[in-house]
């Protein structure tokens, strides 16, 4: 049975989720508003899980919750994921070492508001889930 990954992440008043194709976890403490795919900073996933369930999964569903308000988000896992600090689901079919989905459903400007509200919050914990989906 494939792993599940789970992670936290916190927020940034800088995370704006304005971006059309990406949306990227980052182990930055601190974003700049030019990083407007980021929606959570000191995410502390484990890169090795993931590189393991990029491993034995086609394809994958994150949900991110924050504050009670959650969004989900599906796509094609990239094999290639290696990366240990950042964490990029894409749109597009575009890979790299940091991209670990392709083919997603929704990038960081396609997120419920309510939930990048919260994630706007300093303090704010964002809780996220990586699973196989079959």
């Amino acid at each position: 049975m494939p792993e599940t990954a789970t992670f936290t992440a916190r927020g940034h008043e800088q995370i704006l989720a304005t971006h059309r194709n990406t949306l990227e976890f980052t182990k930055d403490t601190d974003l700049t508003s030019r990083g407007n795919c980021i929606v959570g900073v000191s995410s502390d996933f484990d890169s090795a899980l993931l590189r393991k369930i990029a491993s034995q999964c086609e394809s994958f569903v994150m949900t991110i919750e924050c504050n009670g308000i959650k969004d989900s988000v599906r796509g094609q896992i990239n094999r290639e994921f290696s990366h240990d600090s950042e964490l990029v689901i894409r749109i597009t079919d575009f890979k790299s070492k940091r991209t670990f989905g392709v083919r997603a459903d929704k990038a960081s400007i396609h997120l419920d508001r309510k939930l990048v509200e919260q994630m706007k919050k300093k303090d704010a914990v964002i809780r996220v889930k990586i699973e196989c989906d079959s």
